[in-house]
């Protein structure tokens, strides 16, 4: 089944995030099923929304997301780099890790040194838990998730902000 929930200001310390901005997970979890976590960040006409899916029923989900916002016209003290990648799960029940290549981030270069990695997308057609955004500190860049059965497509992001 598919869930939503819209943001209210009292939910975002009084007030909505503003400019552009980047949403990313900071805790996803509930009793039941983890499937399927999206984040919509707000607009000048929607209000922050993270929706999911679960097959099981539990209580609601705990959920708490960071959204860092910028301004387009003036210069970042850091690089910005979204890596994002849609392949075919090997269909095990296993822990998995997909590695980004240079093709699969904006501009075509992988993030390097001292970078934040912050989950933005994380889904497969089957169970998933347990998702991890790897930084290069941390063996990145790339992915880490369990996978507990045989699934097909999986679509995953990972956005990162490299300093220095």
């Amino acid at each position: 089944a598919s869930f939503s929930y819209t943001f209210t200001p009292a939910d975002c310390s009084g007030d909505f995030p503003t400019g552009d901005c980047d949403g990313f997970f900071l805790r996803q979890a509930q009793s039941g099923d983890d499937e399927d976590f999206l984040i919509s960040v707000p607009t000048d006409t929607e209000a922050p929304k993270v929706q999911w899916w679960t097959d099981s029923a539990g209580a609601g989900p705990d959920v708490t997301i960071g959204y860092y916002c910028y301004n387009k016209n003036k210069p970042l003290p850091y690089t910005r780099t979204t890596c994002a990648a849609k392949t075919v799960s090997p269909g095990t029940t296993a822990s998995l890790t997909y590695m980004f290549k240079a093709a699969d981030c904006t501009n075509g270069t992988l993030p390097t040194g001292d970078c934040d990695a912050f989950l933005a997308r994380g889904s497969q057609s089957g169970r998933d838990e347990d998702w991890r955004a790897l930084a290069p500190s941390d063996g990145g860049p790339g992915i880490s998730w369990y996978n507990t059965g045989f699934t097909n497509d999986i679509d995953v992001a990972v956005v990162y902000y490299c300093f220095g």
